[in-house]
Parts: C-alpha cells; sequence; structure tokens
C-alpha cells in the first residue's frame, strides 16, 4: 500500500483545532450573521406589520439564504488568495499537498462538505456534535472529513495580536448588533 502525498504531510503538521473554530467562526459573523442580521433587522423593522413571523424562523431562513453566497465566496477566496478573512487574521491558509491554492472545484467541494458534515447545516443541537467529531478528528487523525476528502490542509503561522483584536470585535459587534435587533 502506497502512502499518498497528502497522507505523508499530514502526519508532520501541526493541526490547531481552535485557531480554525475562530477562524471559521469569523467568516462566518462576517459573511453570513452580519448579513443576516441586516435582514432581520429589515424586517422587523420595515417589514409589514400585519405578518407575523417568529424571529427564530427570519433567523434560520436569512442565514440559510446568505450561506450559499457564502460558499461560493469562500470557494472564490481558498482558490485565488488561499485563504478568507478569519483564517487571515488567524494565520491559517488552506493549501494542497503541492503546496498550492486548492483550484476552485477543490474549494467548493471542500466549502460544501464543511457546510453540511462541520455545521450539520446549521441545524442545532445536530452542529455541536458535527463540530465535536470534527475536533476529535483533527486531534486523532491531524484531518478532517471535508479536508481529508479533497486533501486540503490548513497550515498554521504565528497568531498576531493584530488578528486576535480584531477577531474578538467582529464577535463582539455582532453580539451588540443581536441585541439591538432584538
Amino acid at each position: 500500500m502506497t502512502i499518498s502525498a497528502y497522507d505523508e504531510m499530514r502526519k508532520s503538521y501541526t493541526v490547531r483545532p481552535w485557531i480554525r473554530y475562530w477562524a471559521r467562526g469569523t467568516d462566518m459573523h462576517l459573511m453570513v450573521f452580519l448579513p443576516a442580521l441586516v435582514v432581520q433587522y429589515t424586517w422587523f423593522a420595515l417589514g409589514p406589520a400585519n405578518i407575523h413571523v417568529p424571529s427564530l424562523a427570519v433567523s434560520l431562513l436569512s442565514i440559510w439564504f446568505f450561506v450559499p453566497f457564502w460558499i461560493g465566496a469562500e470557494a472564490y477566496l481558498l482558490s485565488t488568495y488561499g485563504t478568507t478573512p478569519g483564517k487571515w487574521l488567524l494565520g491559517a491558509d488552506v493549501r494542497t499537498p503541492e503546496m498550492t491554492f486548492p483550484d476552485r472545484t477543490r474549494a467548493m467541494k471542500r466549502s460544501i462538505r464543511l457546510f453540511f458534515f462541520g455545521y450539520a447545516a446549521m441545524v442545532y443541537p445536530l452542529s455541536i456534535i458535527t463540530m465535536l467529531k470534527a475536533y476529535f478528528d483533527l486531534k486523532n487523525r491531524k484531518t478532517t472529513m471535508w479536508d481529508g476528502a479533497v486533501e486540503t490542509l490548513v497550515l498554521h503561522k504565528p497568531v498576531k495580536p493584530f488578528g486576535v483584536i480584531i477577531t474578538i470585535a467582529v464577535f463582539a459587534f455582532n453580539i451588540l448588533l443581536a441585541q439591538v435587533v432584538k
């Protein structure tokens, strides 16, 4: 049995599940939750007063509306720059075993798999289970289901204080905005 270049590289590289988690969270806050909050605010502030839709339904629908756009944007960013805003802030890059950016198809497959198998399509509490599985896969196998399926690696540089500060600011801003939308 031959060992692929991917498997060989995976053995020697360092995994940082929490950096990946916070980078992904930052991306989700910037590209999905923030636009979804704007939609929610607009719906409740300007929408028809006689149509009552539970806020949870508006929240989920607006998030699911923006996810396909983010999947496409993420695939473009990964195939063009090898990173996303959240990954860039926290020093993470996505590469193939040849140390190139993933091509558009590979990046798109990775993003779709991550949404369904990492975030369980945003269905709670199922997504908590899938995120825990990804954490333990990273710790034990040094890969996640979505990275292994398309043979990508997430490489890490040292985290800079600037990136941490901006990441915290993004989360804080979204939490504050969510309180305003209520």
